[in-house]
């Protein structure tokens, strides 16, 4: 058994070695995703879901937007199945 762990932690040693040392070479996409995650993590007091800019902006006051209509017209439905139909 206790042959067992030792080779387990000889191969965990050694393959995270592998791993630190192994050269990766990254692509287009994934260092300019990278760029992107730089500036998102960035502490400047904004939430993150509008650190994008404008087009956050504008993407988050149309959510609340469509939020209040929705709820709106939840309000309507509710109120004419609570007051019936008027004959």
């Amino acid at each position: 058994m206790n042959r067992t762990r030792q080779l387990f932690a000889l191969s965990r040693a050694f393959h995270t070695q592998v791993t630190r040392n192994a050269a990766v070479e990254v692509g287009p996409r994934t260092a300019r995703l990278k760029e992107i995650q730089k500036k998102l993590q960035v502490e400047d007091g904004q939430p993150v879901h509008l650190k994008a800019g404008v087009k956050d902006r504008l993407l988050y006051q149309f959510t609340i937007l469509l939020t209040l209509v929705g709820l709106g017209m939840s309000g309507e439905v509710l109120y004419k199945l609570a007051t019936g139909k008027k004959e």
